[in-house]
């Protein structure tokens, strides 16, 4: 832990991440996807990673040309540096009208190993812990992380069943 940081300057940053974190937890997310490269990839490849694992979601769930009709699942991607400057990241996913814990609806396992395909290490898990998991995410972009949004994400209108494609044939 660093001791030569103003304490002002720390309470300001915990300030930011707790309201990132309120912000971000409006609505409860389906899944944390983790990709770590074990190389030093650039961040836009670690975007287009996790770019292509959200559209294959999108496709499955919403059809072969879901952006067509509907915004998709929602994510936001954290960008964090590790110690060792290699660059790892964590999603937050909702995938709307989906139980994720329902195997019928959502196949976990299997998801789980086309995550591994993207090169490097990935975990897909269902957050057990909502606010940990919002804490978690948003302490790297308080330590100079990014954050990166889906196109339909609005935390300040999230979406509910009703207002998805399934619920009411249109998405608002």
């Amino acid at each position: 832990m660093q001791t030569d940081i103003n304490p002002a300057v720390r309470a300001m940053t915990q300030q930011a991440q707790a309201a990132y974190s309120q912000w971000l937890g409006q609505e409860p997310w389906d899944l944390l996807l983790t990709l770590t490269d074990p190389g030093f990839p650039h961040p836009e490849n670690m975007e287009k990673r996790t770019r292509y694992f959200m559209n294959r979601l999108n496709s499955h769930h919403y059809g072969k040309r879901w952006y067509k009709r509907t915004n998709g699942i929602e994510y936001v991607i954290a960008f964090e540096y590790q110690k060792r400057g290699s660059l790892h990241t964590h999603s937050l996913i909702r995938i709307p009208a989906v139980d994720v814990s329902d195997p019928a609806q959502f196949a976990l396992e299997d998801w789980h190993k086309f995550s591994n395909t993207l090169g490097g290490h990935a975990k897909l898990e269902i957050p057990r812990d909502q606010q940990h998991t919002m804490d978690y995410v948003t302490k790297y972009t308080c330590k100079g992380g990014d954050l990166v949004f889906s196109k339909g994400l609005n935390p300040h209108k999230p979406r509910t069943y009703a207002r998805t494609l399934i619920g009411s044939g249109t998405l608002q």
